[in-house]
């Protein structure tokens, strides 16, 4: 039997053209915006080069689609057949993170994709090892995405509610492993210190978990909203949504700071890793409750980008589910 992604009608394809084409406007505006205010720091205002603005919107949408959503189109292909999930999701990652990577090198100049990865030290051809990088850091996101897609098509209370739950343990020997990994490769022999002596205590097996948490908190409200708003069961908030959105800022904040280093030595100033993260630059470092509000800008904007790049994805799985549900209910009767 073909499934619910096989079988999509071009009408219902259709369906998701406008939000695709509010997620490049609003990428468009933020281009606009990031360009001119000063505060943003200087490695994010690179990327929207002014003079090619419309290309590298282009560029940054598919970016956000091929990065963030098409793992949500992934999963809803591999819920399926759950039996098989654990072997076929990593091969799956594999896929999805490459293809984003050659989006992400026409996308993003190569000085910043260094200043993440690090210069190559492995002395491997071409640019295998900045690709193996690449595919171990945006695995993290992609299997996490994947895990809240389970969950969200775990919500609703049917008959076969459990059954849905039950698919979501498929998932960990499928996805821990290649958590695993990644640590190893990012952080137990990173090629660069710039990401390790961000982290508390510089990297260790707690840190990662806590950052793990903290880009769960995310991509799962993103998620949420995404999947409500798609069944049309999150257009008037429930208690649950407005639970979630609310507390996934407090919440994403504690594990953050419980996963990054307090106390970085660098440059003659001493300053925590949020506040290097979040502040115009080191010459205007802010604490306290400005930093908060900085970072629960920055959470919130993160949200909303995630929500734009699974929305088509979960309009079009539920357009297809509702025609099948309305085609078995006005099936005669044997």
């Amino acid at each position: 039997m073909k499934t619910h992604l096989t079988t999509m009608k071009y009408a219902e394809i259709k369906s998701s053209f406008p939000s695709i084409l509010i997620t490049i406007l609003i990428v468009f505006i933020v281009g606009i915006a990031v360009s001119y205010i000063p505060q943003i720091p200087y490695n994010i205002r690179e990327i929207f080069d002014g003079t090619n603005l419309f290309y590298n919107t282009l560029l940054i949408s598919a970016c956000l689609y091929t990065g963030f959503g098409l793992p949500t189109l992934l999963t809803m292909t591999l819920a399926r057949n759950i039996k098989a999930m654990a072997i076929q999701l990593p091969f799956a990652t594999l896929i999805q993170t490459t293809l984003t990577w050659f989006l992400v090198r026409l996308t993003v100049p190569l000085e910043s994709i260094h200043d993440i990865l690090g210069t190559p030290v492995l002395g491997w051809p071409w640019e295998w090892e900045l690709i193996m990088r690449f595919i171990a850091l945006f695995s993290v996101p992609s299997l996490l995405i994947t895990l809240s897609t389970l969950i969200a098509l775990s919500l609703p209370l049917r008959a076969n509610a459990i059954h849905s739950y039950y698919k979501i343990i498929f998932w960990l020997p499928a996805a821990l492993p290649v958590l695993a990994l990644s640590h190893v490769i990012l952080v137990k022999y990173a090629a660069t210190d710039n990401l390790t002596e961000l982290m508390a205590s510089g990297g260790n097996l707690i840190s990662s978990v806590m950052l793990t948490l903290w880009c769960l908190c995310l991509i799962y409200t993103a998620t949420l909203l995404a999947y409500r708003w798609a069944s049309k069961e999150g257009i008037n908030l429930n208690l649950t949504i407005l639970v979630t959105v609310v507390a996934s800022a407090p919440l994403a904040y504690l594990f953050l700071v419980l996963g990054t280093e307090s106390h970085v030595n660098k440059y003659n100033q001493t300053f925590s890793a949020l506040q290097f993260l979040l502040s115009q630059d080191r010459e205007h470092l802010i604490s306290g409750i400005e930093l908060y509000i900085r970072f629960a800008i920055a959470h919130y904007g993160g949200i909303t980008f995630l929500f734009l790049a699974q929305f088509p994805f979960w309009q079009t799985y539920m357009q297809k589910r509702a025609q099948t549900q309305k085609t078995t209910a006005t099936r005669p009767v044997a």
